[in-house]
């Protein structure tokens, strides 16, 4: 985890969102310094933090009303946290109210669970340290909060008007990014496989474009072509895979390279040399023609593309419904807004007795680190730890070298600017360029201020990821390896799926299944790689998941690959047999579906293979609690 802070990739760096958060913040502070009005702070707060907590979803349909929301939330926590800092109770009270609300936004999507963050801090960084607690402070503090949320909003639409889809293209070329990564690199079995970030990226490129508006026409032809670009990554995987599987030499990543970074770019891509196929070998035919096909599809700009798939917001009525569904003990949302209220409520304590004015670093260090589940706050504890101790480090020793105030500022600005770049993708090297530029930062809004700050906000950071910790483990934890039985049968099931589709020749079903099993297997590997980061969990149990991922990674391929080859036929009832054995775990499946080929069987080599796969998923015997209950009727059936 601690290797986070070394691993980054540039290509990803947004920085569209780090120039309008650094804007956010910086010109209303430039201003109240050329004014005068220190009240201009309060706008550079809430600009700056509303920015922070739109971070996640960058682009969307959604981002206007969901920018006005927090910013709105952002300003009523704000009033409420001014009015209750006048003691400790109203205090405590308060932080438990405005915890559980925000610890169960998380139910409308990570964006808003995100958006969750500046809302609270608004309340407990914000509200409760200010100097005055009156009614008219708090309601004159909240409407500049407010104001600068609006400046966010004002400055996210200009860089969609200057900078259009800069975020759909992003999110498609790095598809290709992650296809190129994969088509060189070596056998990577578990969780973290270059396999699962291809697939993981694929699909949230195929997310992202459900979720952006498309007016106007130029804009939906655009967002067509980057549609027809994705299904061609995920086409293109299935090439790849194949060739990997196969174990012939692949030459391609110049080629993909090429093309991200002409779907990065509004012009037409320049031709770059294509990989050249090997004599009689057919799938490298096939590769260079979907690799030049796909070069083509840079320069379309046709409606007859397929359009791009809608998908509606959600509702009030929906969103009521689904908060009232999880109104139960049983609920890891609400478990999750209960324990985050306790230890809220216990930070504030602290803060209350902590060494002014650097308590509230406490609560602030609990909101980023405890998460849903256990292993995940284990996760985020030690990045946040390790960034603010390297981040610190760096302010303290940069600090000296900046006497003047414009060289604080300036190494102030590049310090957040880096952070808000790197903030979607590395969470810890972000902490590193926060606390890295908070020192200077501090030291200009309170020059009287010694370097104690550091070792304060150090000790801060500390008892917060404590509390976070212990309320983490001990508070009605959740862990993710107990979601892992469930995932395995989900993804067992829609492979299944896949499989009867594809061996039965049912045409129309294949693309859909194909969908839902990649992103199933993909879920299945997330969730294992952060199991793997609990406290407590049976190791067996996660070597035995971990055997049936690989398992299914590679049946998963060799799907593909029989896709691939358009088989003519498969004996009779290899099709039913097959994905019966998928669905429903048992032991000698795998050799009861090798004695239905004989032979005489064109397809024995392909259709082996998948009986080697499915042997190699039977290897990985799960407990019996793990064991799907006996179907009705085969899982197919619910499809016809």
């Amino acid at each position: 985890m601690v290797q986070d802070l070394a691993t980054f990739d540039p290509a990803q760096f947004n920085f569209v969102l780090a120039t309008r958060t650094t804007l956010a913040l910086f010109l209303p502070l430039i201003a109240a310094q050329l004014t005068g009005w220190t009240a201009l702070i309060w706008v550079a707060f809430g600009g700056f933090l509303t920015c922070i907590g739109d971070c996640v979803e960058d682009g969307d349909r959604d981002q206007f009303m969901r920018l006005a929301v927090g910013a709105g939330l952002g300003s009523a926590a704000f009033a409420g946290g001014v009015l209750a800092g006048v003691s400790l109770l109203p205090a405590v009270l308060g932080m438990a109210l405005c915890a559980i609300i925000c610890g169960l936004m998380g139910l409308w999507g990570p964006a808003y669970a995100t958006l969750s963050l500046p809302v609270i801090w608004s309340y407990v960084d914000l509200g409760l340290p200010a100097a005055r607690h009156g009614f008219t402070d708090a309601v004159n503090m909240a409407a500049l909060f407010g104001t600068g949320g609006l400046f966010a909003l004002a400055l996210t639409v200009l860089s969609r008007l200057i900078m259009p889809l800069r975020h759909q293209r992003r999110s498609v070329a790095l598809c290709y990014r992650r296809l190129a990564v994969f088509s060189v690199s070596g056998a990577t079995p578990g969780p973290v496989s270059a396999e699962t970030q291809v697939r993981g990226a694929i699909a949230a490129a195929r997310a992202c474009l459900q979720l952006t508006s498309a007016h106007r026409p130029r804009t939906r032809r655009t967002l067509a072509r980057l549609s027809a670009l994705t299904e061609a990554a995920d086409h293109l995987f299935s090439l790849i895979s194949a060739e990997k599987e196969a174990g012939n030499p692949l030459d391609c990543h110049h080629s993909l390279h090429a093309i991200a970074r002409g779907i990065s770019r509004t012009g037409a891509q320049a031709s770059v040399p294509m990989p050249s196929a090997q004599d009689g070998n057919v799938s490298s035919a096939a590769l260079v023609r979907a690799l030049r096909a796909t070069m083509t599809l840079l320069e379309t700009e046709s409606d007859a593309l397929a359009p791009v798939g809608a998908s509606a917001s959600l509702s009030m009525r929906a969103g009521l419904a689904r908060l009232r569904a999880n109104l139960t003990f049983r609920s890891v949302a609400l478990r999750h807004a209960l324990r985050y209220a306790a230890v809220m409520c216990v930070a504030v304590l602290v803060f209350w007795v902590f060494p002014k004015p650097f308590g509230y670093w406490v609560p602030l260090t609990v909101t980023v680190v405890l998460k849903p589940f256990a292993g995940m706050t284990l996760a985020r504890a030690v990045q946040r730890l390790a960034g603010t101790v390297a981040g610190l480090a760096i302010g303290i020793v940069a600090l000296p070298l900046l006497p003047f105030v414009a060289l604080k500022m300036a190494f102030v600005a590049l310090a957040f600017f880096l952070m808000m770049s790197v903030l979607p993708v590395n969470y810890s090297l972000a902490i590193v360029f926060l606390s890295a530029g908070l020192v200077p930062f501090e030291h200009v809004l309170d020059p009287s201020l010694s370097l104690d700050v550091a070792g304060y906000r150090l000790a801060a950071t500390l008892i917060g990821a404590t509390l976070a910790l212990v309320g983490g483990h001990l508070l009605w934890p959740d862990f993710e390896h107990r979601s892992l039985p469930a995932l395995l049968n989900q993804t067992r099931r829609a492979m299944a799926e896949y499989a009867h589709a594809i061996l039965s020749g049912e045409t129309a079903a294949i693309v859909p299944a194909h969908r839902t099993t990649g992103l199933e297997v993909t879920n299945l590997q997330t969730a294992l790689q952060r199991a793997l980061t609990e406290i407590g969990g049976d190791v067996q149990a996660l070597q035995r998941h971990e055997r049936a991922s690989v398992a299914l990674q590679r049946l998963f391929v060799l799907l593909n690959v029989v896709r691939l080859a358009e088989l003519p036929r498969t004996p009779p009832g290899f099709a039913v047999s097959f994905a019966q054995a998928l669905a429903e775990p048992r032991a000698g499946a795998a050799a009861a579906c090798r004695t239905l080929l004989t032979p005489a069987d064109g397809v024995l080599p392909a259709l082996f293979s998948l009986c080697e796969a499915l042997a190699d998923l039977e290897a990985a015997p799960s407990s019996q609690d793990e064991r799907m209950p006996p179907a009705a009727a085969h899982p197919v059936a619910k499809q016809a």
